[in-house]
């Protein structure tokens, strides 16, 4: 029999696939379950939260701790509304290594609802098998702020796909550093879906940016300062939200 130990102030937070929530009990296994005994020392009698991106959140303790997995029994269920009214898709250009992680993590806790990695002219990085990974980390980013509905993660696409995926996301606003014109909401009052493109670090051709001009997207600068392109998705989604969702 394990040891019980006590849960912290601050209950965790566990994503489920929400077919896995039942109403009676769950088992937890894999990373998370290494996360929950090695990780935060977490018992029998310990309290969980679990959400599964259905706009529900779930209470529970655990119950037993086994070697590979534990079992928690549902005791709550709640409603509750922590996602932006804006459904920002965020196009963006694939950056190298940690950059396009921290892009992730902290568009999903800014509250972007899908992101779509990009491959661009000038994108550095042209094939890569780090979807899984930026999967988790948007999981990640969506249990730390409290999110119900971590963001799709979708597969790398071409810039023409993207343009053409645009078509369903909402208005396009492309963020380059040559712009002419600075970003204001007044263009998109009372939208319920935009979709950002950003760019790589050298930046979108001209090419390029004609063809988004040509499919429709609005064309702006962040400022007079060149922005890394890790920064820019940060900035511009922070941007729209202010504009128009919920910060």
């Amino acid at each position: 029999m394990p040891k019980t130990v006590k849960t912290p102030n601050r209950i965790p937070r566990f994503h489920l696939p929400p077919q896995e929530i039942t109403k009676g009990a769950v088992t937890i296994r894999g990373q998370d379950f290494r996360h929950i005994v090695k990780s935060l020392r977490l018992g029998v009698g310990s309290a969980l939260t679990l959400f599964g991106g259905t706009g529900i959140e779930y209470g529970g303790v655990i119950t037993s701790v086994g070697p590979r997995f534990l079992e928690v029994r549902i005791c709550s269920s709640e409603s509750v509304d922590r996602e932006s009214p804006l459904r920002i898709t965020l196009f963006q250009a694939i950056a190298r290594g940690e950059k396009m992680d921290a892009v992730i993590e902290k568009t999903t806790e800014l509250g972007v609802s899908a992101i779509v990695p990009v491959i661009t002219e000038r994108t550095q990085v042209k094939g890569t098998r780090r979807v899984p990974r930026w999967r988790r980390v948007a999981v990640e980013a969506a249990k730390q702020s409290g999110r119900t509905s971590p963001p799709e993660v979708f597969e790398p696409v071409e810039f023409a796909q993207a343009l053409e995926m645009q078509k369903t996301t909402g208005p396009g606003v492309l963020f380059y550093e040559r712009g002419k014109k600075r970003f204001s909401s007044k263009e998109l009052k009372s939208k319920q879906s935009v979709s950002i493109f950003t760019g790589p670090e050298g930046g979108f051709s001209e090419a390029e940016v004609e063809e988004a001009h040509k499919s429709g997207c609005r064309v702006h600068s962040l400022g007079p300062r060149i922005l890394r392109t890790e920064t820019a998705g940060i900035v511009a989604v922070a941007l729209l939200q202010h504009a128009l969702g919920d910060l």
